[in-house]
């Protein structure tokens, strides 16, 4: 395949979606996933994660048209995950593998639980990846964790955090893009 609308066209016939059924569950209009099939809309950086974790597809294959497009490197189903936890001092330690079946992530991932958090749920896992560019991340600062919206914009990156704390950017720990939150019990 010589584009990505082309590969995307491909993944789409293969997993017998059509463009609204792909709209729907990135949650975008109908008209966003047409430009992009008509190539008015080259590679929509904002929802490349969504197409392909949906799709189950590879993101290399589907923006560079490198590698399978079965998604060769991501997290098949009984694939173990590293899980750390993470202290109230901030430190984290190995706790355990586990396997989430059904989680198709692109990339090395790992899983953090929290435990003592006032943000999370008590015993959450959040499976994050290493990334640049806008989206969630989880973050650390002062030894509290909590959710930062990053948003990417033409002459500066802004930053939104999820505490009332003010936030010094020299002092914040981000420590990955969140992929997936689970509640305890969940995972």
């Amino acid at each position: 395949m010589s584009n990505f609308s082309e590969r995307l066209t491909e993944a789409l016939e293969a997993r017998g979606m059509g463009q609204n059924e792909l709209a729907r569950r990135i949650g975008v209009p109908h008209s966003y996933i047409s430009n992009i099939m008509r190539g008015v809309i080259k590679k929509p950086r904002k929802h490349i994660v969504s197409i392909c974790n949906i799709l189950r597809i590879s993101e290399d294959w589907l923006v560079y048209g490198e590698g399978e497009p079965d998604g060769s490197g991501e997290i098949a189903a009984g694939q173990a995950i590293n899980v750390y936890a993470i202290d109230g001092d901030g430190s984290k330690r190995f706790l355990r593998e586990v396997v989430i079946p059904g989680l198709p992530i692109s990339g090395d991932v790992i899983g953090y639980t929290v435990d003592h958090s006032e943000n999370f749920e008590p015993g959450s896992l959040i499976i994050v990846k290493k990334k640049t560019g806008s989206g969630l991340f989880l973050s650390q600062y002062k030894g509290e964790l909590f959710l930062t919206q990053r948003y990417d914009l033409m002459t500066r990156i802004e930053w939104r955090h999820q505490t009332l704390q003010d936030v010094d950017l020299n002092e914040l720990e981000v420590i990955g893009f969140v992929c997936s939150i689970f509640n305890h019990g969940d995972w």
